[in-house]
């Protein structure tokens, strides 16, 4: 006859390996934020020199400087943080977006905003608070306006007829048109070739049909009003996320509503970024985005820094990686 273990012995059993457990759980947790701790301002503007010096600039006389700049600051010890260079890199970065104003892409308009942000905060007495505002204010304001054009001032984006383009005529949107809608992909193959051969003779690709079919038309307009809205949450939270206690600590309930929604602002960035790089592989915007997310952290968040710096390393490291064409070969 086996001997019967008393409840109370089980059950003591049982809360010990739950209190090691999540013992254990919170050790890792505040051994992952101590090795954020370390991770401080000068990380952000050593990451962002490094950006430069690995961006393509495609002139030389904005090439050259930039580089030889960047490197200087990387190698010569201290010189990330003076502001001299800094003023200096925002001559020619500033004059990317100004030289070819009409086709320029919009992240080097936020570059040099960024670098004159960060010229201006390491001529500050305070230069970590002065980049964290700048980086939480250029997040929030990129993010608020990109969703009011595409939601309210661009109404062909807003009815679902730029997705239902972009999806069968821009490669990068292949696997994603694979793996969500019914479209034939023999039949989106020869619609994208058609399209690449007629803008290689410089004619326009609108007498080249769509092969669309019901489902497809509703994924472009649900992923057209799903990515405006997540793009408004982030602008929202990253600018709410300016807001403080008021005189002697006193919250109102609007001031703890929105700090509420501010406290979102890490989570629904990082959110972004997994779900749009990946199919929408704009590697230098991304790379961006995370060092301006890292930068904004407060000296306290060290988990969550060393999550913009894994996000930082994934952008970089998976470009090429066939990860989203292996999935997209399933469906």
């Amino acid at each position: 006859m086996n001997a019967e273990v008393p409840a109370a012995a089980v059950s003591g059993e049982e809360r010990a390996r739950r209190t090691l457990g999540g013992t254990a759980h919170r050790s890792i947790v505040r051994r992952l934020a101590g090795w954020g701790a370390v991770i401080d301002w000068n990380w952000t503007t050593r990451l962002t020199l490094l950006y430069l010096l690995l961006k393509s600039f495609s002139d030389w006389w904005v090439r050259f400087p930039i580089t030889t700049v960047a490197i200087l600051g990387l190698l010569v010890p201290g010189w990330h943080r003076k502001p001299w260079i800094w003023w200096i890199l925002c001559v020619p970065v500033a004059a990317v977006p100004i030289h070819g104003w009409s086709h320029a892409d919009n992240h080097f308009w936020l570059l040099f905003y960024w670098c004159l942000s960060v010229a201006i905060a390491t001529s500050s007495r305070h230069p970590a608070l002065s980049l964290r505002l700048s980086a939480r204010t250029l997040v929030g304001l990129v993010f608020v306006f990109a969703s009011l054009w595409k939601l309210v001032l661009a109404p062909e984006y807003g009815n679902g007829d730029f997705m239902r383009v972009t999806m069968l005529t821009d490669s990068r949107f292949a696997e994603f048109t694979r793996i969500f809608t019914d479209v034939d992909p023999d039949a989106a193959q020869r619609t994208l070739v058609a399209v690449v051969e007629a803008r290689s003779r410089a004619a326009e690709p609108g007498i080249v049909p769509l092969p669309e079919t019901e489902r497809s038309i509703w994924v472009a307009w649900l992923s057209s009003w799903f990515v405006g809205l997540v793009e408004f949450w982030v602008g929202l939270a990253f600018l709410l996320g300016l807001v403080r206690d008021g005189p002697g600590g006193e919250r109102s309930r609007l001031r703890t509503l929105a700090m509420a929604i501010g406290s979102t602002r890490n989570v629904v960035l990082l959110l972004f970024a997994a779900i749009t790089y990946p199919f929408a592989t704009v590697v230098g915007f991304g790379w961006l985005l995370m060092i301006l997310g890292l930068g904004q952290c407060e000296p306290r968040q060290g988990s969550t820094k060393l999550a913009y710096l894994l996000a930082v390393w994934l952008i970089l490291a998976a470009q090429g990686v066939p990860l989203v064409e292996k999935l997209a070969q399933l469906f």
